[in-house]
Protein backbone atom coordinates (compact mmCIF):
# COMPACT_ATOMS: atom_id res chain seq x y z
CA UNK A 1 0.00 0.00 0.00
CA UNK A 2 1.27 3.44 -0.94
CA UNK A 3 0.89 6.89 0.58
CA UNK A 4 -2.83 7.70 0.39
CA UNK A 5 -4.37 4.40 0.96
CA UNK A 6 -3.59 3.47 -2.71
CA UNK A 7 -2.16 -0.19 -3.81
CA UNK A 8 1.13 -0.32 -5.18
CA UNK A 9 1.49 0.07 -8.75
CA UNK A 10 -2.25 1.52 -9.15
CA UNK A 11 -3.08 4.55 -9.82
CA UNK A 12 -6.08 7.13 -8.72
CA UNK A 13 -7.77 8.44 -12.12
CA UNK A 14 -8.89 12.22 -12.47
CA UNK A 15 -9.64 12.09 -8.67
CA UNK A 16 -12.61 10.16 -9.40
CA UNK A 17 -11.74 7.06 -6.73
CA UNK A 18 -10.71 5.24 -9.72
CA UNK A 19 -7.79 2.48 -9.36
CA UNK A 20 -5.80 1.71 -12.94
CA UNK A 21 -3.72 -0.81 -12.48
CA UNK A 22 -0.19 0.05 -13.94
CA UNK A 23 1.60 -2.47 -16.18
CA UNK A 24 5.18 -3.12 -17.30
CA UNK A 25 5.61 -1.66 -20.82
CA UNK A 26 6.48 -4.84 -22.21
CA UNK A 27 3.31 -7.04 -20.78
CA UNK A 28 0.31 -6.94 -23.13
CA UNK A 29 -2.70 -7.79 -20.84
CA UNK A 30 -4.54 -8.18 -24.47
CA UNK A 31 -2.51 -11.12 -25.27
CA UNK A 32 -3.18 -12.45 -21.91
CA UNK A 33 -6.59 -11.87 -22.88
CA UNK A 34 -7.14 -13.63 -25.99
CA UNK A 35 -4.66 -16.40 -24.66
CA UNK A 36 -7.13 -17.08 -21.94
CA UNK A 37 -10.24 -16.86 -23.94
CA UNK A 38 -8.69 -19.46 -26.46
CA UNK A 39 -7.63 -21.97 -23.14
CA UNK A 40 -11.46 -22.05 -22.80
CA UNK A 41 -12.51 -22.39 -26.33
CA UNK A 42 -13.52 -19.25 -27.15
CA UNK A 43 -12.01 -17.58 -30.54
CA UNK A 44 -11.50 -14.00 -31.11
CA UNK A 45 -11.74 -12.57 -34.08
CA UNK A 46 -11.61 -8.88 -35.19
CA UNK A 47 -15.12 -9.15 -36.52
CA UNK A 48 -16.57 -10.09 -33.02
CA UNK A 49 -14.35 -7.13 -31.41
CA UNK A 50 -16.10 -4.35 -33.68
CA UNK A 51 -19.24 -6.10 -32.66
CA UNK A 52 -18.03 -5.98 -28.92
CA UNK A 53 -17.09 -2.16 -29.27
CA UNK A 54 -20.30 -1.47 -31.03
CA UNK A 55 -22.38 -3.03 -28.31
CA UNK A 56 -20.81 -1.16 -26.06
CA UNK A 57 -21.04 1.86 -27.65
CA UNK A 58 -24.88 1.59 -27.75
CA UNK A 59 -24.56 0.62 -24.02
CA UNK A 60 -22.67 3.96 -23.44
CA UNK A 61 -24.85 6.02 -25.17
CA UNK A 62 -28.55 4.27 -23.12
CA UNK A 63 -26.93 5.68 -20.21
CA UNK A 64 -28.01 9.19 -19.45
CA UNK A 65 -28.21 10.97 -16.02
CA UNK A 66 -32.16 10.26 -16.14
CA UNK A 67 -31.82 6.62 -16.30
CA UNK A 68 -29.09 6.29 -13.82
CA UNK A 69 -31.83 8.18 -11.32
CA UNK A 70 -34.50 6.40 -12.40
CA UNK A 71 -32.40 2.65 -12.09
CA UNK A 72 -31.14 4.47 -8.34
CA UNK A 73 -35.20 4.37 -7.60
CA UNK A 74 -35.63 1.47 -8.85
CA UNK A 75 -33.39 -0.88 -6.73
CA UNK A 76 -34.30 1.74 -3.71
CA UNK A 77 -30.75 4.12 -3.71
CA UNK A 78 -30.62 7.85 -2.87
CA UNK A 79 -29.68 10.07 -5.50
CA UNK A 80 -26.65 10.60 -6.29
CA UNK A 81 -24.16 13.61 -5.57
CA UNK A 82 -24.23 16.02 -7.69
CA UNK A 83 -21.01 15.83 -9.81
Amino acid sequence: MEAGGTPAGTRRVGGTGTLVGMTAPEHDAHEDTVALLAAVGIAVTDEGKARARERLAQADARRTPERQAALRAQVGLPPAAAA
